[in-house]
């Protein structure tokens, strides 16, 4: 464990001076150290606000070294949110980690007082602030939380951020040019995991704790690969035939050209896109563990037609650059996003859905998609562009079990047990 403290701290510095996505470069992290590692890093950056609010309330003070914070964090992490971790073995390993006897006193210090004083711990009273009480109870900053609670309403902007809290589990789409779900469902079971099927789809697998998918029985074979439901539906909703050209214009890391086709099988042919040319050969490598032989990787800007596919399409599939609000419960770090950068993202969002709407011939379907839950992304931009387009309409389409819709549907974790996910689906006249 030591190890693996050290790896959370020498990371969790390099994420907060870099403001960047979590680094989660784990080749030097013994293998079997590696889900603890996960574990602790990103119970951290999930609790982020409200452990920093604690620090202060114990020390009385703000000023501290940015070492010595993240030091305090992983420490008071333990101690408050990951119970299987004696509060003694969270102190003394913690200190540990001090660079010199001042630093190691005062994080002695601190976390021996969060055990004596748990009170210290609370946070400021709900009825004086409300947003501000949600903000520090579950780790959003105000700017960001005041759009999730214009987009949801307060009621179910509260039971979002409880169930973003919650551990998603793995969830897995079955290749059915290799194996049904029954027969993966079998294999899993049969190895000890709890795996059961999806509500929402005909080939979504749900295991209720995250694992090395590789570490899974038929990974290796490509039976299956690693996809939220709510993506896998959307496809599954586009509903590609055997034999279809699809375009998949924003591809990596390549879940929805896989699934695009294990439903259009080798007579079919997927064009995956990507404007990103370090990302084509994550979807080449999962195409050929998958063999998937319809699909191929193309660099290209998909705010522009390919101009010989013009026309040419029999579906489309449109999941654009985001804000990301949508899979916070996986990827805590996206919460502290500056929300100004999302200012830009409408119109990228709408220039690629009307030059990929040029892809699909008349009687063809394009599926929009994000996962957001901000409507300024999702069903803002779809309204705008079929203003623009008459050529263009919703198709209404039904979740089973769940509802019908008008073409359009927000799903989300505490309702579908999905990331927050958008979609639309869209038939050229």
């Amino acid at each position: 464990m030591k190890t693996v403290r050290r790896a959370a701290l020498e990371l969790l510095v390099r994420w907060e001076e870099e403001k960047r996505y979590l680094p989660l470069s784990l080749a030097h992290v013994p293998k079997e150290d590696r889900a603890a590692l996960t574990a602790l890093l990103y119970t951290t950056v999930e609790h982020l606000l409200t452990l920093d609010y604690h620090i202060s309330a114990l020390c009385g003070r703000s000023d501290l070294d940015p070492v010595t914070r993240c030091i305090l964090r992983l420490g008071l992490c333990q101690i408050e949110y990951m119970d299987h971790i004696p509060p003694h073995a969270a102190v003394s390993e913690t200190v540990a980690l001090a660079r010199h006897r001042g630093e190691a006193a005062f994080v002695n210090a601190v976390l021996r007082e969060a055990i004596r004083s748990p009170e210290k711990l609370a946070l400021p009273p709900r009825e004086k602030n409300e947003l501000r009480y949600l903000s520090l109870r579950h780790s959003v900053p105000l700017p960001t939380l005041r759009l999730i609670d214009a987009a949801l309403g307060r009621a179910e902007t509260e039971a979002y951020l409880r169930a973003c809290e919650r551990d998603p589990g793995l969830t897995l789409t079955v290749n059915r040019l290799r194996k049904s779900r029954e027969e993966v469902l079998a294999a899993l079971r049969e190895h000890g995991f709890d795996a059961a099927p999806s509500p929402l789809t005909d080939s979504s697998v749900c295991l209720p704790r995250s694992v090395p998918v590789a570490d899974l029985p038929g990974f290796a074979e490509g039976d299956f690969f690693v996809q939220d439901a709510a993506a896998c539906l959307a496809v599954e909703t586009l509903a590609p035939r055997p034999g279809d050209f699809v375009i998949d214009v924003c591809a990596a890391p390549g879940g929805k050209s896989f699934a695009a086709a294990s439903l259009v099988g080798d007579r079919g042919r997927v064009a995956a896109l990507e404007l990103h040319e370090s990302k084509l050969g994550l979807i080449a490598d999962g195409a050929a563990r998958l063999g998937h032989t319809s699909v191929a990787v193309r660099a290209h800007d998909s705010t522009a037609p390919i101009d010989e596919w013009i026309g040419q399409a029999d579906r489309v599939i449109c999941d654009v650059p985001c804000s990301g609000l949508g899979v916070i419960r996986k990827k805590p770090d996206l919460r502290y996003k500056d929300p100004a950068s999302f200012a830009a993202l409408p119109e990228l969002q709408y220039a690629i859905l009307s030059a990929s709407a040029d892809y699909l011939r008349p009687g063809g379907r394009l599926l929009y998609a994000t996962c957001t839950i901000l409507p300024a992304e999702n069903g803002e931009i779809v309204s705008r562009f079929l203003a623009a387009r008459p050529d263009f309409a919703l198709v209404p389409f039904g979740i089973p079990g769940f509802c019908d819709t008008g073409g359009e549907v927000t799903l989300l974790p505490q309702t579908h047990a999905t990331d927050g996910f958008y979609f639309a689906l869209l038939e050229r006249r």
